[in-house]
Order: C-alpha cells, then sequence, then structure tokens
C-alpha cells in the first residue's frame, strides 16, 4: 500500500480515476447533496495525494535516486561525484583482495579509460529497505566503446548494498549477477 500512495504514480492515479469515476456515478444516479459532497470529497483527496506522492521522498525513491547518480556519473566519468555515493567503509571483494574506497576508484577510473560508456539505463530495479541498511538490485543497458570493438546493447545485473550515513544513502558493497549476457561474477573480473 505504501509504494502505492508514496511512489508509484503509474499504479496511484488509476486508483484514484477509478474511484472518482464510481463516485460521480453515484452521485449522477442520486443526485443527492451527500453523493455530491463525496464526489467533490473524492476529488480534493485524490489531488492531494497526488501532491503528498510528488512531494515525499522514500527511502526507497532516495536509494534509487542514488543509483541513477552513480549511473550518470559513470557515464560522464566523473569519479568526484560517484565518490560522493560511496561509503568510506566500503569493503569489494575482488579477485582474492578487498578493494577499500580508493582502490574500488582507481579500479573504476581505469576501466572508464578503456571504454566509453553510453546511453546507459537502469531499470527492473528491486529495493528492500531495513532500517538504516537497504539491498538495490537493478538491470543496467548501455553501449561500450573501446578503441577496438563497440558493444552496442551491453545488459547486466547489479546488487549494491546501502547504509544510510549522515542522512543519505552509500553504498557500501558492490555485486555483478552473472546472467547470460554477462558472464562475470565479481567487479574485479569486469574492472579487469
Amino acid at each position: 500500500m505504501r509504494s502505492v500512495l508514496l511512489e508509484n504514480p503509474y499504479a496511484l492515479i488509476p486508483i484514484l480515476f477509478v474511484c472518482q469515476l464510481v463516485l460521480v456515478t453515484i452521485w449522477s444516479r442520486r443526485r443527492t447533496r451527500a453523493a455530491g459532497r463525496d464526489a467533490v470529497a473524492g476529488l480534493v483527496v485524490g489531488a492531494l495525494l497526488i501532491v503528498v506522492q510528488a512531494v515525499v521522498e522514500t527511502d526507497v525513491e532516495r536509494i534509487e535516486s542514488v543509483c541513477q547518480a552513480m549511473a550518470l556519473a559513470v557515464e560522464e566519468g566523473v569519479l568526484d561525484t560517484l565518490a560522493r555515493h560511496v561509503s568510506s567503509d566500503v569493503a569489494i571483494e575482488a579477485n582474492g583482495r578487498v578493494w577499500d574506497k580508493a582502490e574500488l576508484l582507481e579500479q573504476i577510473g581505469r576501466g572508464l579509460d578503456r571504454w566509453g560508456v553510453e546511453e546507459l539505463r537502469l531499470s527492473q530495479f528491486e529495493i528492500e529497505v531495513d532500517g538504516d541498511g537497504a539491498h538495490a538490485s537493478f538491470q543496467v543497458r548501455c553501449r561500450l566503446i573501446a578503441p577496438e570493438m563497440i558493444v552496442p546493447n551491453h545488459v547486466s545485473r547489479w546488487r549494491l548494498q546501502f547504509a544510510r550515513e549522515d542522512e543519505s544513502w552509500k553504498v557500501r558493497d558492490i555485486q555483478l549477477a552473472r546472467t547470460r549476457w554477462m558472464p562475470f561474477d565479481s567487479l574485479g573480473d569486469l574492472l579487469r
């Protein structure tokens, strides 16, 4: 219910439309003062719910925003922006080692030196928030460009672990999900 009320306008607006249609139909058949008040109240409540949904930002929406901002930073090659969303306590297991924040950003920088990323799109979000921790899983589609080749439609699935730090969400762990399009199990394999 929370998802419909606060996070998903594509679900809320059709539900409000159907409810208002029912209220107007009841009013048009009965033509009573009470039915008219109910129809007007439905319009007011529907408008208020849409405003509340637009104004209130839930943790799920914040985490999705962080993922989108990180994707944009990767596409533009701006590691400083990416660094703002990574926790100082990050620990990524890669190739038998554990990368801290500095090494993670260095490895990503090397990967971006080899590959240009274009038309990056995130979709199919699955986000679970549990107190001050959260897990996000999503699909990424992009075009990868290197001097020797172009991958026109690269598809990958990512799992990120988040922690709330100073009222913002920061990435604590990054994992790749092996798919038929992505033969790598870890970030280290991908950035090699």
